[in-house]
């Protein structure tokens, strides 16, 4: 979501968030009334979200089976493992079953990377996981006890619940 104190009223939602340019930069969302704050759906956002329901009659994710928690790592430990950053998503549970236990995921690995990027918030992996995900294998860089060692994942489509 997109914060701006750009004005909206009640009933205006749906309308487009304009930058001092005049470029749509934003679908306005919602009003967080007495505040002065609107939020907006980045457009970049809505066009992919869009491109899947003409394409698929839905919107397509891929899903690995994991619960995540974003960590600092020591200063030492990124350094080591060539991490620009001392960031990533600690392994919490792994799903029974799922894409991240076939891998060889475990609950306390830390995942630094993923096709090729860097993680370093659960957003970046959730981004990395679309339609293009589903299905193939990809690489999932970790960090376990003290190493970093690389998994072969092929994610699923996420299941929507009715």
């Amino acid at each position: 979501m997109i914060q701006t104190d750009a004005p909206l009223n009640p009933g205006n939602s749906g309308g487009p968030l304009l930058n001092a340019e005049g470029h749509i930069v934003g679908i306005n969302t919602a009003i967080l009334g007495g505040q002065g704050l609107c939020f907006a759906i980045p457009s970049n956002t809505a066009r992919f979200v869009i491109s899947e329901i003409l394409a698929h009659g839905r919107v397509r994710r891929a899903f690995l089976g994991v619960r995540l928690e974003e960590v600092m790592l020591p200063a030492r430990v990124a350094h080591e493992h060539g991490l620009a950053e001392p960031r990533g998503a600690l392994v919490r549970a792994v799903d029974a079953g799922s894409p991240a236990a076939d891998a060889g995921l475990r609950r306390g690995d830390v995942i630094v990377g993923f096709r090729d990027a860097t993680i370093r918030t659960v957003a970046d992996l959730h981004h990395r996981l679309d339609a293009t995900a589903i299905g193939a294998e990809l690489r999932l860089a970790i960090l376990r006890d003290g190493n970093k060692t690389t998994l072969v994942v092929r994610p699923a489509e996420a299941r929507v619940a009715a």
